[in-house]
């Protein structure tokens, strides 16, 4: 691989001047036959700080602190790293330091896993077996499956040779992965923890749903020596983030209140009591109480299938900050390493036609989409994480109604219908490229 080529144009100035006093970074992003590249992710590393280039592979970035590191990184091209140091520094127009990178092409892959030329590719497909649910584990992959009416976990490596088999006594529904990076197998009243040895795959630990929603579940994430929790209040329509300082006080991060959903909460309490009345009922000889009754039977189910369908707002820990989504205010708001409040950011996806009311997130690329639908397709929208903006769209190409999408590594993975293996769930992938 090509060492990435980097011109540095400065000015005659000494280092300690520069490092007293914040300096502008202004560079041009090309591709190795010096044509420019757009929509480039460049960061400042170890920081929130970042920005895209422009339709001309232009950037500006601000640095107060040398040395520092600068991250480029483009879905066609292999992302680079480049330190700034006293050694790079020559010359300086105007307190502006200027750039150029020259990025290679990437073959797209996960880990071992090879993209083929026809973009999509079918990963498992067995007659008669159908896939519940799947997860990255490693360089591998772990699917739930029922196989010849028993529900197995197989742990799976690249060229889909079954590494480990586990049958389950169990019926498993889907997987869960904690924050503490467990792996669980959820069934209607139940969840099971998994462990994965070079022995194989067995159960260690079970437990209620409702002890599992009361003390796991609300773990987000780990953010440095930090686990971060999501508490739901008010009938489960306010959101509170927070976590334990090492003195195990609580600290708030951010409270988000659905009003919109607080009154369909409310009115449906209302119908409830109302129902409770004596003057209506299914059961009275008045044909208006029964018709009363009726109605608001009726309304009851509409405001519960609204409710199922409130959006969620997600947190995500992308390039050593907290970002979260505060979809009732359209905005996103971002916590540096020290859990301070850093910035926002404009949102505006949810409202617009088609979006599933989904975000999905690529941990290895620190990538967030949003997912939409039109018809019986499905389209993935990358979000810029500086401006809100979509930056690239992509559509499921070959597959109407697919599930269980997730994104690792570029690649996005769903489950399918598939008519060829009795209308079982199969497993496919296709390159984001």
């Amino acid at each position: 691989m090509k060492r990435l080529v980097i011109c540095i144009i400065l000015i005659s100035i000494s280092f300690l001047g520069i490092s007293q006093s914040r300096t502008i970074i202004k560079g041009i992003i090309t591709d190795s036959s010096g044509s420019p590249i757009s929509n480039t992710n460049v960061t400042i590393t170890n920081t929130s700080k970042g920005t895209t280039t422009s339709y001309d592979g232009i950037f500006y970035l601000s640095i107060k602190k040398f040395p520092s590191s600068i991250k480029v990184s483009h879905i066609n091209f292999r992302s680079e790293t480049t330190r700034l140091k006293k050694s790079d520094l020559s010359e300086i127009i105007d307190d502006t330091l200027r750039i150029i990178f020259k990025l290679n092409k990437k073959v797209n892959q996960l880990n071992t896993f090879e993209i083929n030329s026809a973009k999509i590719e079918l990963l498992y497909n067995k007659p008669f077996v159908s896939i519940y649910d799947y997860q990255f584990y490693e360089d591998n992959l772990l699917l739930l499956l029922k196989e010849k009416r028993t529900f197995k976990i197989k742990l799976m490596d690249s060229d889909l040779n079954v590494l480990k088999e586990l049958p389950l006594a169990i019926d498993g529904t889907e997987l869960y992965k904690d924050c503490f990076g467990n792996s669980h197998i959820m069934t209607e009243d139940s969840v099971y923890q998994l462990w994965i040895d070079s022995l194989g795959i067995s159960l260690i630990y079970n437990c209620s749903l409702e002890k599992f929603n009361m003390f796991l579940n609300p773990c987000q994430t780990k953010h440095n020596k930090t686990y971060i929790f999501k508490q739901l209040i008010a009938n489960s329509q306010t959101s509170m983030f927070y976590y334990l300082n090492e003195n195990k006080d609580v600290k708030y991060l951010k409270r988000i209140r659905n009003e919109i959903a607080e009154r369909y909460v409310r009115k449906k309490e209302a119908i409830i009591k109302k129902l409770k009345q004596p003057s209506i009922s299914k059961m009275s000889e008045s044909k208006a109480a029964v018709y009363g009754a009726r109605d608001l039977g009726r309304m009851l189910h509409y405001i519960d299938n609204l409710l199922t369908h409130i959006i969620e707002n997600p947190l995500f820990s992308i390039n050593n900050s907290i970002y979260i989504f505060d979809h009732p205010t359209d905005s996103c708001w971002v916590f540096d390493e020290n859990l301070l409040f850093n910035r926002s950011f404009y949102i505006d996806y949810e409202s617009k036609r088609g979006w599933d009311k989904e975000l999905i997130f690529d941990e290895v690329e620190e990538k967030v989409y949003a997912k939409f639908k039109k018809g019986s397709m499905s389209y993935l929208k990358k979000i810029n994480l500086n401006t809100g903006e979509f930056i690239e769209s992509y559509k499921i190409e070959k597959h109407t109604f697919p599930t269980k999408i997730k994104i690792h590594n570029n690649i996005v993975y769903y489950l399918h219908k598939d008519h060829y293996n009795h209308g079982n769930m199969s497993l496919f992938k296709q390159g984001l490229y």
